[in-house]
């Protein structure tokens, strides 16, 4: 179930509820809720704030824990600045919660969490082109020590609708 915003309130929303029946026994099955939220509004002209939320199962790399439930979202501010320029600021937060396999000797579930912040710059090219530079800082905290790490990410987007 979903719902298509424009204009002023823009984005989109769904909610639905996951069955997850895996064919292998030894992996727990997952029934529950699942979200994807990603929504803005410009209470002023030249500002817009936006949210984006989600949970839903994503599929691991560990052949121990297979997946993991992944929780979390994020706030956004995009405020232009002077003509085509703008800048936006970021933070979020997510938790990653791993399945184990059924009838492993000594595993335990574990949760994950990941906190990162960033901003940019834009620049809006016409109206349907915008190229962004930006940077985020992203912090994990594992209770596996080779799980955890942090670091700064910078680059440039080209995005482009028509």
């Amino acid at each position: 179930m979903g719902v298509h915003f424009n204009a002023r309130l823009g984005g989109s929303a769904a909610l639905g509820f996951r069955n997850f029946q895996p064919l292998d026994s030894q992996v727990p099955a997952y029934h529950g809720p699942t979200a994807r939220v990603d929504m803005s509004i410009a209470p002023f002209g030249a500002t817009r704030i936006g949210v984006q939320l989600g949970r839903d199962i994503q599929y691991s790399l560990e052949a121990t824990q297979p997946y993991y439930l992944e929780s979390g979202g994020g706030l956004w501010i995009r405020q232009a600045i002077s003509g085509p320029f703008d800048f936006i600021g970021r933070f979020g937060a997510q938790r990653l919660s791993y399945r184990g396999r059924i009838g492993t000797p000594g595993l335990v579930d574990r949760t994950d969490s990941i906190q990162s912040f960033g901003g940019g710059l834009g620049y809006r090219g016409g109206r349907y082109m915008r190229i962004k530079f930006n940077v985020d800082k992203q912090q994990r905290t594992s209770d596996l020590a080779r799980h955890s790490y942090g670091g700064v990410r910078y680059g440039t987007s080209v995005t482009y609708g028509y």
